[in-house]
């Protein structure tokens, strides 16, 4: 079973690419650094990739809770952290 990392996350962007999201944001807990949301090592995400509940989903302004996988092997955007499949996302967290 993969590892589980969760990194609270104050969201800045959600721009449209390919049909799917680019999202990014400051990591709020250890480093406060930027800190890219990817599927796979570089891809967008999907709406399901984003939902918190049946009606709501992570956007701009959001502080979210994200399920992490590990970070991505780009030497070029070693900012970005690849989403754990098949997980919730939180909303309004407390940091």
């Amino acid at each position: 079973m993969a590892e589980r990392i969760e990194k609270d996350i104050l969201i800045l962007t959600k721009s449209a690419k390919y049909h799917k999201y680019c999202v990014a944001g400051i990591e709020l807990s250890g480093e406060n650094r930027f800190i890219r949301l990817v599927k796979g090592e570089e891809g967008p995400l999907s709406d399901d990739d984003l939902k918190c509940s049946e009606e709501d989903y992570i956007k701009p302004y959001d502080v979210a809770r994200v399920a992490l996988l590990k970070q991505a092997n780009c030497f070029t955007q070693p900012e970005n952290w690849t989403v754990l499949d098949g997980e919730k996302n939180k909303k309004d967290i407390e940091s």
